[in-house]
């Protein structure tokens, strides 16, 4: 694909969430303010620390596994609905209509195996004659929410992705 000359904005950008299912449940996030961000992408996703002698810089090296962690913001309509489409809070918290999700980390059914949702973030590029779309999946996240009263009232989801990141940002894992 060529490089884009195209500068992308929050109107370019949708957010859509994805189960464990062999064929996923997925819900496209609506009422989302745009916000959609996520930090902690670095080479090999290994994070480095310094080696030092006496104050001395002698070099890095790699140390943990790091993890990319985000978040997004939708304005708030309800908590739950219980059936039928269901809510972005349902499906992030495995509950209410989404209850029988299946993490992607694995079965939920025991309190040993968290909760996990993959979530694919799309930047229209070919309305904008780039040739292509820019996708990428954050796989395996853990979600928080948050709710706060206001005008409108709003919920702040927070994750933490705890697998390799997939499509344009795959190249970010390496062994």
């Amino acid at each position: 694909m060529a490089l884009s000359t195209v500068v992308k904005a929050f109107g370019a950008g949708s957010l859509t969430l994805s189960d464990g299912t062999g064929t996923p449940v997925t819900l496209a996030v609506t009422f989302d303010k745009g916000d959609f961000s996520a930090s902690g992408f670095e080479e090999g996703l290994r994070s480095v620390a310094p080696a030092e002698s006496r104050g001395i810089f002698k070099g890095l090296y790699y140390g943990d596994r790091g993890y990319i962690e985000g978040s997004f913001t939708v304005m708030h309509t309800q908590f739950a609905e219980g059936s039928g489409t269901g809510t972005p809070q349902e499906f992030c918290l495995n509950i209410g209509a989404y209850a029988a999700n299946i993490s992607t980390g694995g079965s939920v059914t025991d309190t040993a195996s968290p909760y996990t949702i993959d979530m694919i973030f799309t930047i229209e590029g070919t309305d904008y004659g780039d040739g292509a779309d820019s996708t990428f999946t954050l796989t395996h996240c853990r979600c928080k929410y948050d709710f706060a009263e206001g005008q409108p009232d709003m919920g702040t989801f927070s994750f933490t992705s705890y697998g390799a990141p997939t499509g344009d940002l795959a190249l970010l894992e390496r062994p």
